[in-house]
């Protein structure tokens, strides 16, 4: 599996590992959705600095926009953090967000550190 799920007291933190297909991106957003105490998440960590996202075609972005507008109806106090050092990675996101008018509050940042400092203020 390349990816794997750290639950934390007040959210979690997804670390993807090499090439990552969207089917994978999606399963991991179902896991997190089913835990029992998600409702109480007020953030969630996707750490891509260690992989290669080469997906999201425009089908692939309305399914993962379905399953994250769903989570929102779910928690609408989420906070969502994208570690990655990979500028067009970046632009993709902030693309994805204001073209599909995700409403959680979000913020792409160069490493694991720094995306913590962020939910830990909000």
């Amino acid at each position: 599996m390349p990816y794997s799920i750290l639950y934390e007291p007040h959210g979690a933190i997804k670390t993807f590992l090499g090439k990552v297909e969207v089917w994978e991106l999606m399963d991991s957003i179902r896991k997190v959705k089913e835990q029992p105490d998600f409702s109480e998440f007020s953030y969630l960590i996707y750490d891509f600095s260690k992989a290669a996202l080469e997906m999201l075609g425009e089908g692939d972005i309305f399914m993962t926009s379905m399953l994250v507008m769903e989570a929102r109806y779910t928690n609408s106090k989420m906070h969502c953090a994208y570690v990655t050092e990979d500028e067009q990675l970046g632009e993709r996101i902030s693309h994805y967000y204001a073209e599909n008018r995700i409403p959680f509050p979000y913020g792409v940042f160069p490493s694991l550190e720094a995306a913590r400092q962020w939910v830990t203020r909000k």
